[in-house]
């Protein structure tokens, strides 16, 4: 489901300091995890390219737990009766917070889970961390793509973000 305010023509890919980024990492030593700048530029550019964004746009915010393996099955399993991992959830939630920013909502990403995938995949686990990221705040922004006419628009849109940000395109098999 698309949201009503996505403008024909794109804004820029970034939105600095209207979006707070809270990242928080429940992981031990991982071995790889993308900075914490470049989360905070893909949230950016996620929010710029998914929303038609104006002058009077409010400050906003998105949490996004680093997770492992153990809990992102957890949250699955509790979220959506799938006791599997996954690579990404998002919970939505479009609350205003005490300090007057638009809380768009939370995502989880498990990092074993996109290091596995992106070997498989070919890719690497950056392009495919970032990927997801955009991925996580197109549904927070209501962005769906669980019938077909919903990924026709979500999946050009993820790939035109993720463009900006200098990535490929994520769903060419390559």
């Amino acid at each position: 489901m698309s949201p009503n305010n996505v403008s024909a023509s794109r804004q820029p890919a970034r939105l600095p300091g209207m979006i707070d980024v809270d990242i928080q990492w429940q992981l031990e030593a991982p071995v790889w995890m993308p900075p914490e700048q470049e989360i905070q530029d893909w949230v950016e550019a996620a929010v710029a390219g998914g929303v038609n964004v104006d002058e009077s746009v409010a400050p906003m915010g998105v949490s996004i737990l680093i997770t492992g393996i153990e809990e992102i099955t957890r949250l699955n399993h509790d979220y959506r009766q799938k006791n599997q991992p996954t690579n990404v959830l998002s919970f939505p939630l479009e609350a205003m917070a005490e300090d007057n920013r638009l809380l768009l909502g939370d995502i989880a990403i498990s990092l074993p889970v996109v290091e596995q995938e992106a070997e498989e995949q070919g890719k690497t686990a950056r392009a495919h961390f970032a990927h997801l990221v955009v991925h996580g705040v197109l549904h927070l922004l209501g962005y769906d793509h669980t019938e077909p006419a919903d990924a026709a628009e979500m999946e050009p849109l993820e790939t035109e973000i993720l463009s900006t940000l200098g990535f490929e395109n994520p769903y060419d098999p390559g």
